[in-house]
Protein backbone atom coordinates (compact mmCIF):
# COMPACT_ATOMS: atom_id res chain seq x y z
CA UNK A 1 0.00 0.00 0.00
CA UNK A 2 1.59 3.69 -0.73
CA UNK A 3 -0.45 5.39 1.33
CA UNK A 4 -3.34 5.47 3.89
CA UNK A 5 -4.76 8.78 3.75
CA UNK A 6 -7.98 7.79 1.99
CA UNK A 7 -9.21 6.47 5.15
CA UNK A 8 -10.34 10.27 6.20
CA UNK A 9 -13.02 10.21 3.48
CA UNK A 10 -15.88 9.09 4.52
CA UNK A 11 -19.10 7.50 2.26
CA UNK A 12 -21.92 8.18 4.63
CA UNK A 13 -24.45 11.12 2.39
CA UNK A 14 -24.08 14.15 4.05
CA UNK A 15 -21.10 13.87 5.85
CA UNK A 16 -18.46 16.65 5.91
CA UNK A 17 -16.04 14.72 4.70
CA UNK A 18 -17.81 12.60 2.29
CA UNK A 19 -16.37 11.41 -0.69
CA UNK A 20 -18.93 13.13 -3.35
CA UNK A 21 -18.79 15.24 -6.73
CA UNK A 22 -17.78 18.92 -6.34
CA UNK A 23 -16.75 18.46 -2.49
CA UNK A 24 -13.21 19.02 -0.96
CA UNK A 25 -13.28 16.57 2.00
CA UNK A 26 -10.40 17.12 4.53
CA UNK A 27 -6.73 15.83 3.25
CA UNK A 28 -3.87 16.75 3.91
CA UNK A 29 -1.97 15.63 0.98
CA UNK A 30 -1.55 19.50 -0.46
CA UNK A 31 1.33 19.21 -3.35
CA UNK A 32 2.83 22.60 -4.54
CA UNK A 33 3.51 23.16 -8.15
CA UNK A 34 5.79 26.35 -8.73
CA UNK A 35 6.23 28.11 -12.27
CA UNK A 36 7.66 31.51 -13.21
CA UNK A 37 6.74 32.94 -16.50
CA UNK A 38 4.21 30.26 -17.31
CA UNK A 39 6.55 27.48 -17.19
CA UNK A 40 7.09 24.94 -14.55
CA UNK A 41 10.09 25.18 -12.53
CA UNK A 42 9.53 22.37 -9.17
CA UNK A 43 6.53 20.63 -7.55
CA UNK A 44 7.33 19.84 -4.40
CA UNK A 45 5.42 19.28 -0.67
CA UNK A 46 5.62 18.72 2.97
CA UNK A 47 4.34 16.78 5.75
CA UNK A 48 2.01 18.14 8.38
CA UNK A 49 -1.37 18.45 8.42
CA UNK A 50 -2.82 21.82 9.36
CA UNK A 51 0.58 22.93 9.28
CA UNK A 52 1.85 22.53 5.76
CA UNK A 53 0.67 25.79 3.93
CA UNK A 54 2.73 27.56 6.02
CA UNK A 55 5.94 25.15 5.89
CA UNK A 56 4.86 25.06 2.12
CA UNK A 57 5.69 28.73 2.56
CA UNK A 58 9.11 28.70 4.26
CA UNK A 59 9.99 26.02 2.26
CA UNK A 60 9.93 28.07 -0.77
CA UNK A 61 11.01 31.65 0.61
CA UNK A 62 14.02 28.95 1.85
CA UNK A 63 14.46 28.56 -1.87
CA UNK A 64 13.33 31.74 -3.53
CA UNK A 65 14.71 34.45 -0.69
CA UNK A 66 17.14 32.30 0.89
CA UNK A 67 18.61 31.13 -2.24
CA UNK A 68 18.90 27.38 -0.63
CA UNK A 69 18.53 24.23 -2.87
CA UNK A 70 15.54 21.57 -2.74
CA UNK A 71 17.13 19.52 -0.11
CA UNK A 72 18.65 22.58 2.24
CA UNK A 73 15.11 24.26 2.20
CA UNK A 74 13.20 20.58 3.21
CA UNK A 75 16.25 20.59 5.59
CA UNK A 76 16.04 23.42 7.10
CA UNK A 77 14.00 24.15 10.85
CA UNK A 78 10.31 25.65 10.37
CA UNK A 79 8.54 27.93 12.94
CA UNK A 80 4.77 26.99 13.84
CA UNK A 81 2.91 29.32 16.24
CA UNK A 82 0.18 28.18 17.92
CA UNK A 83 -1.83 30.24 20.69
CA UNK A 84 -1.23 33.37 21.93
CA UNK A 85 -0.14 36.57 20.26
CA UNK A 86 0.13 37.52 23.96
CA UNK A 87 3.89 37.14 25.76
CA UNK A 88 1.80 36.35 28.99
CA UNK A 89 -0.43 33.53 27.12
CA UNK A 90 -3.82 35.28 27.07
CA UNK A 91 -5.47 35.34 24.03
CA UNK A 92 -6.95 38.58 22.86
CA UNK A 93 -10.76 39.42 22.53
CA UNK A 94 -12.41 40.71 19.68
CA UNK A 95 -11.82 44.23 19.11
CA UNK A 96 -8.40 43.58 21.19
CA UNK A 97 -10.13 44.69 23.84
Amino acid sequence: MLQDRGELFNLEEGHPNSYAPDKRPFHTIIPAFVTRDGLPVMSFGVMGGSFQPLGQVQVLVNIIDFGMNLQEAGDAPRMSHTGSSEPTGERMLDGGV
